[in-house]
């Protein structure tokens, strides 16, 4: 249910921010994810104990909600403050329940795959070089940056070469 949830509700904010022409969108976007962000926390049985150490069900137990949303919210993350200049979680402090969530991802990001998946890129060299890597010059382990190939990526297909 929550899955459906955040892909019917939350996955269109995103995109509607991204591709907000002005600041007054911007905002209405943000401030409609943020009442997302507040339903769930208030009618789901896991995030609403808002402690600092589980997952979406509120356990430690983590499951397919965790493997399709965390990474999705780090995406949220970095591309919103990136082409957006908007921190998602920037309320948390007067916002509860943004501050659930804030809490979740944080906790989702200490996991040791999440970890290797943002910072280990030892595999990157055994792979063919991926054309979009060579056109950002990043063609090695030291000179790879996933937050901005994220960012450039989003670029790309909203601009793509003629």
């Amino acid at each position: 249910m929550w899955l459906a949830y955040v892909g019917d509700n939350i996955v269109p904010l995103y995109y509607r921010i991204i591709r907000a022409q002005t600041q007054q969108d911007i905002d209405d976007g943000v401030a409609a994810l943020m009442q997302k962000f507040s339903f769930v926390v208030k009618h789901s049985n896991g995030m609403i104990n808002g402690s600092d150490d589980c997952y979406f069900n509120g356990t430690k137990q983590f499951t397919v909600l965790d493997c399709a949303i965390l990474p999705f919210l780090e995406r949220m993350v970095v591309v919103l403050k990136y082409w957006k200049k908007v921190d998602i979680f920037a309320t948390r402090n007067e916002n509860e329940d943004v501050n659930k969530w804030y809490k979740y991802w944080q906790f989702g990001r200490q996991r040791e795959s999440f970890q290797r998946s943002i910072y280990d890129f030892s595999w990157f060299e055994k792979l063919p070089q991926n054309p979009m890597t060579v056109h950002l010059g990043m063609t090695d382990v030291k000179s790879f940056e996933p937050q901005t190939y994220m960012c450039k990526v989003y670029e790309f297909y909203a601009n793509p070469p003629k």
